[in-house]
């Protein structure tokens, strides 16, 4: 079960409002309180963008406050990042990863995406080719109208013509899929770069949605995943060294399934 947030009241209701202007959270609170009472573990994933950005610790520990702690945290690519908040980026970044560290030495874990899925990706030494985009060749999106893409996330309005490769109706004549994505043909830009194995440079919808080119990342994914990457490196490395097999079982995935059937 995972439920849509992007944060406390005055987060959540700068975007997510009703047609009439009303903001969302009070029902998406009393969501989160009913789902608690007989889901074991309830996930939840909070959108930011620059007005937003420096919110997320704020946002982290308010999901913590309603006994939330798989929490996910995703960017709009779409929206128009300035340098000033790519500037930004490593000070919201490193407190939340002194907010996590902070949660693992209390012996309360949380899962938090932006610094255990890069844990993962350093441990496996990069994303592996069944990770990184395969769109409109390993990867499609359906629309209701039959409309076949190279993404979901490409559907948008559905127009038929932009990013479309086809009809259900006949799948045997879609057309090829013209937008190379980074999972075998990196950037140059990034081809020297020391972070690129571990880096979502190969996602073609996050690249289209900021550069306008599959291929291109934009800036703002660029300096957030080199932030990100090295925050969950150095905590890593602090962790295991203080935490041992403790923080090993946490990356593992075991406290969540012990503390959510201790909840019931």
């Amino acid at each position: 079960m995972c439920l849509s947030c992007d944060g406390p009241p005055h987060v959540q209701d700068m975007f997510r409002c009703y047609t009439n202007g009303r903001g969302s959270s009070k029902s998406v609170l009393k969501n989160i309180n009913a789902f608690s009472d007989f889901v074991p573990l309830i996930l939840v994933n909070a959108v930011y963008g620059p007005r937003t950005l420096d919110y997320l610790p704020e946002t982290i520990e308010f999901f913590s406050s309603l006994g939330l702690n798989q929490i996910y945290i995703n960017p709009d690519y779409s929206a128009q990042w300035t340098i000033l908040d790519i500037n930004r980026i490593k000070e919201v970044y490193s407190k939340i990863g002194d907010i996590y560290a902070k949660f693992q030495l209390e012996h309360n874990p949380h899962f938090i995406s932006l610094i255990d899925s890069k844990i993962a990706v350093i441990l496996r030494g990069g994303y592996n080719p069944q990770e990184r985009c395969r769109m409109g060749r390993g990867e499609f999106g359906f629309a209701p109208s039959g409309n076949v893409y190279p993404c979901e996330r490409l559907i948008g309005g559905d127009d038929g013509s932009k990013h479309c490769i086809g009809h259900i109706s006949t799948l045997s004549r879609l057309h090829s899929f013209k937008g190379k994505t980074l999972s075998g043909n990196i950037d140059e830009e990034c081809s020297d770069c020391g972070f690129a194995d571990y880096c979502m440079n190969w996602c073609g919808c996050s690249n289209y949605f900021s550069t306008g080119k599959y291929q291109k990342p934009g800036l703002f994914l660029c300096a957030s995943e080199k932030e990100s990457i090295k925050i969950a490196f150095a905590i890593f490395t602090k962790l295991e060294d203080k935490l041992g097999p403790i923080f090993l079982e946490h990356l593992a995935g075991r406290p969540h399934f012990f503390q959510a059937n201790r909840r019931r």
